[in-house]
């Protein structure tokens, strides 16, 4: 299948995959199933967002546990109205207690305190709302049971009010019913306080279906509080522990006696006080975002503060969240499919960046609660069932390429396969390449004269770079056998250069071997030494083996014939076929060696060659005084031994040598050449002969 067409059908199937996983998680997120995690999320993003204090107009009364000390519970109830006449003679606009007057315990008191409430201002008494029905049409909260305060304050209260606070959702409170459904409503506490500071023309309270209106005065415009599905507001707690705008009971009573320093006119003018109990052993504490225990009075001022500054935290619209969740799924399908596992992660995790960091700034910023948990789900969901159908549908051929190559190719020629297998041929096929042999001369010597652990380390510390080079110069890695390599180049993809690639790795293989010596001798450790065989042929390459056991490999003559190479190669040196030498001459400097014996290989014994060992040319042609053996000598030892030009080469040299009689050790080369001339010899032999002059040359340089 052409590359194009496959990275259209991956497109199709990521848009399939993550449309399905979008629609699933949209599902179960309108049901609540991911309500407990959305909600773990809000109470990091008010850690991460800190507390601010609550609107500077709200204070609140507390009975805690300083004044439960002094007074003990139940507290005597004229201590109730001692706080409705300090309050209200400072200068408060409205009071409203988060406490329950449901049982009568000092009537006279009692009494007092409900006329302290007419004569002096407005004061909320809340009564007691339980069990709440949710099966009622849209989810309408309405109570089944109610118990007022008892007829003194009941008379006197500003209105009618609940306490109800919502836990639904994991048992924290977050939630409030501004409104109960039942004859007459009666408002949240706070709701209640703010119809009750402000006038009756200039109160309005229009509840709908996704929010409520609310507007007490002219001067300001109505307050918009959003509601969820279930009619309910969500609560934006601004501080869970509060410092200038709280005074204990205690406190207060104690400055009306002159006692303590809170300035009573500073503290309630222009107020909204609120009155209840962060006491532990009174049992009003529980769980709200920003603590775990914390006084449920608290829930009440918060609601309030976010009445009078427009800042009830919204839920997001469901058209919102369902294009964050359709947005996830179908890039991270889409990624899954198209990029790396490695690309796909860092995606990921960039996705998983911005629906966090975008959701806390809506959070903090606009009080905006979208979900984060349903994308992130979505989206880890649909790259996990896009990664089982790359892994199983996909990538089949990718499998079975990385398991065929992926010990034995460098990367790059690894992915080059895995984007298109039509590159390889795992069936076989016939194909020219390079093959290389290598392995360290005097290896069975070494094997018996040092330690087994010592030759596993020196073998690791050989093979390692070894492997490097071949992977380096895009060569397949076929074999290791103990301390004998076997690589080919140009397969499974097409190198045309694979001959010069083979000659280059085994140079850098011993250029390595050399600095692996190096240490090896500072460390008191035996030094190695390679020789290397590379032959250039056509071979069959693909999948060989036995029912149970089967590998990508190479069988053909060239294969045998540059394991022959290496066997007769010099330690230190490298020798090519002829076929390679075709390959390489523009690129590397080579020299012909005499005849090698080369079992089953008679005929192609004169056309070996090795890589040309390099020569210090100016210290060998300094050996000569004329200009005309210098002239030869470098004619010899730079050319590149073509044969058309063997004839010529040899006369120059013949006549050289008569005019200048030179080193005493090559005269018999001069010999030899002069009666191959005279015979008319084969210029394959005469380049034998002109190679032997090159290696006696060579040796006039050591």
């Amino acid at each position: 299948m052409p590359l194009h067409q496959r990275k259209i059908n991956q497109l199709n199937y990521g848009l399939t995959i993550g449309l399905f996983t979008a629609v699933l998680c949209s599902a179960l997120n309108s049901v609540g199933f991911f309500a407990q995690a959305e909600m773990a999320l809000v109470d990091t993003a008010y850690d991460l967002r800190g507390e601010s204090p609550w609107d500077p107009s709200i204070v609140l009364v507390d009975v805690d546990d300083t004044t439960l000390r002094e007074f003990g519970w139940p507290l005597p109830r004229h201590l109730y109205a001692n706080l409705i006449l300090v309050a209200f003679q400072n200068g408060a606009k409205v009071i409203g207690y988060d406490v329950l007057f449901l049982d009568e315990k000092d009537r006279d008191n009692e009494i007092l305190m409900g006329r302290a409430s007419k004569l002096m201002g407005p004061v909320v008494y809340p009564s007691d709302y339980q069990v709440f029905d949710d099966d009622e049409p849209n989810n309408r909260l309405v109570p089944n049971e109610v118990q007022h305060p008892i007829t003194p304050l009941a008379e006197a209260s500003a209105g009618l009010a609940h306490l109800g606070l919502d836990t639904s959702i994991d048992g924290t409170v977050r939630r409030v019913p501004l409104q109960l459904h039942t004859d007459p409503p009666p408002y949240s506490l706070a709701l209640r306080m703010l119809q009750a500071a402000s006038s009756p023309e200039d109160w309005k309270f229009t509840p709908n279906d996704n929010s409520a209106e609310v507007s007490w005065t002219k001067q300001r415009h109505a307050t918009q509080v959003p509601l969820d599905r279930d009619g309910l507001a969500h609560i934006n707690f601004q501080t869970v522990r509060p410092d200038s705008s709280v005074a204990s009971l205690l406190e207060v009573l104690s400055a009306a006696s002159g006692e303590g320093g809170l300035d009573l006119a500073t503290f309630f003018k222009d107020k909204y006080v609120i009155v209840g109990a962060s006491a532990a052993g009174l049992g009003d504490r529980g769980s709200v975002p920003q603590a775990s225990d914390a006084a449920l009075v608290l829930a009440h001022v918060a609601i309030l503060d976010n009445l009078l500054n427009d800042r009830f935290t919204e839920p997001a619209p469901t058209w919102f969240n369902t294009a964050l969740i359709l947005i996830a799924s179908i890039a991270m399908a889409w990624l899954a499919l198209v990029s790396s596992a490695t690309m796909s992660g860092i995606c990921g995790l960039v996705l998983t960046f911005l629906l966090l960091g975008g959701g806390y700034f809506l959070f903090s910023g606009s009080h905006l609660q979208v979900a984060i948990a349903a994308p992130l789900v979505a989206g880890v969901c649909s790259s996990l069932g896009a990664n089982l159908y790359r892994r199983f549908v996909v990538e089949a051929d990718e499998r079975l390429v990385r398991q065929v190559f992926g010990r034995f190719v460098a990367p790059d020629i690894l992915e080059q396969l895995i984007a298109d297998p039509t590159k390889m041929h795992l069936q076989g096929q016939r194909v020219e390449l390079s093959i290389l042999f290598s392995d360290i001369a005097g290896y069975t010597s070494l094997s018996n004269t040092i330690a087994e652990d010592e030759l596993i380390r020196t073998l690791r510390d050989y093979l390692n770079p070894m492997s490097e080079c071949i992977l380096k110069n895009g060569g397949t890695l076929d074999k290791i056998m103990g301390d004998g390599i076997m690589a080919f180049f140009g397969d499974p993809t097409h190198q045309p250069d694979h001959a010069i690639r083979a000659v280059r790795c085994a140079r850098d293989m011993h250029v390595q071997l050399e600095k692996l010596n190096e240490r090896l001798a500072a460390e008191g450790r035996s030094t190695l030494n390679i020789r290397i065989g590379i032959a250039t042929g056509t071979v069959y390459s693909g999948n060989f083996g036995s029912a149970e056991r089967i590998e990508y490999t190479v069988i053909g003559p060239a294969v045998n014939l540059a394991a022959r190479l290496e066997s007769k190669a010099r330690p230190g040196t490298t020798l090519v076929s002829a076929h390679t030498f075709s390959r390489i001459r523009d690129e590397f400097h080579c020299r012909l060696v005499t005849k090698i014996a080369l079992k089953g290989y008679e005929e192609l014994a004169k056309l070996i060659i090795p890589l040309y060992d390099e020569i210090d040319y100016p210290k060998v042609i300094n050996k000569f005084d004329s200009k005309d053996e210098r002239k030869m000598v470098t004619e010899i030892l730079m050319s590149d031994l073509d044969l058309s030009n063997v004839s010529s080469l040899i006369s120059d040299c013949i006549l050289t040598l008569k005019a200048h009689p030179i080193k005493e050790g090559i005269k018999d080369t001069r010999i030899r050449i002069r009666e191959l001339e005279e015979k008319g010899a084969d210029p394959s032999e005469a380049i034998i002969e002109v190679a032997q002059l090159q290696q006696e040359l060579k040796l006039l340089s050591i």
